[in-house]
């Protein structure tokens, strides 16, 4: 089952428990991610900010140990994020900003159940998420000597 809509429009779907859910397509690089003592906020390249109240990550199930990919879901003040992190050759790329899920109706527990939900079915970040951006795979032919 697919999720993500190319067309970059919000669509409503029912996830696998019944719970129905609006995906919000953002397909963003993330450029830094701030912590200070009393803030932790993600900040885009196209200038998008989203404050982080609580996270969580999530890995699907890796056929390959030197290319996969690791998901987050992310709290926020401005909503529910799916984000995803290729990791190739044991060396993270940038983290995306997939896609802000809104529930359809009001459920205080949205966060934990969505969490719950993606652990028990792994290929729901995937689906949600769609085709991932490519991203520049770092050179791994230049030698580098350590001085």
């Amino acid at each position: 089952m697919k999720y993500y809509d190319n067309n970059g429009e919000a669509m409503e779907y029912l996830l696998p428990d019944g719970f129905p859910v609006e995906i919000h397509p953002i397909k963003q690089v993330v450029k830094e991610f701030v912590t200070r003592p009393d803030l932790y906020y993600g900040v885009t390249c196209r200038g998008m900010v989203f404050h982080i109240l609580r996270c969580k990550t999530l890995r699907t199930s890796i056929t390959d140990d030197s290319d996969y990919f690791s998901f987050m879901l992310v709290k926020a003040l401005e909503g529910i994020f799916v984000l995803r992190c290729h990791f190739y050759k044991n060396t993270p790329l940038d983290w995306v900003l997939e896609a802000r899920l809104t529930p359809c109706r009001d459920d205080f527990y949205f966060f934990e159940k969505i969490c719950d939900l993606f652990e028990e079915n792994s290929e729901i970040p995937e689906n949600i998420s769609g085709e991932p951006l490519a991203l520049d795979h770092p050179d791994y032919s230049r030698n580098r000597r350590m001085n």
